[in-house]
């Protein structure tokens, strides 16, 4: 099944609109979506302030 085309554009967009600029907030759902656990807020906290060198994306 191939990608979802507006996952790219959401990409592309974040790339023209936000690379190189510092995250300001973070937020995340409360489900264990991806590893099978949450992220503890101390970790999310590290995200706080980074400067993304790129926006990537990763398949299914």
């Amino acid at each position: 099944m191939p990608e979802l085309p507006e996952v790219e554009s959401v990409r592309r967009s974040l790339t023209r609109a936000r690379l190189r600029a510092p995250i300001e907030a973070v937020w995340r759902s409360r489900e264990a979506l991806r590893t099978g656990r949450a992220w503890r807020d101390e970790r999310l906290a590290l995200l706080r302030g980074a400067v993304p060198q790129r926006w990537e994306r990763r398949g299914k």
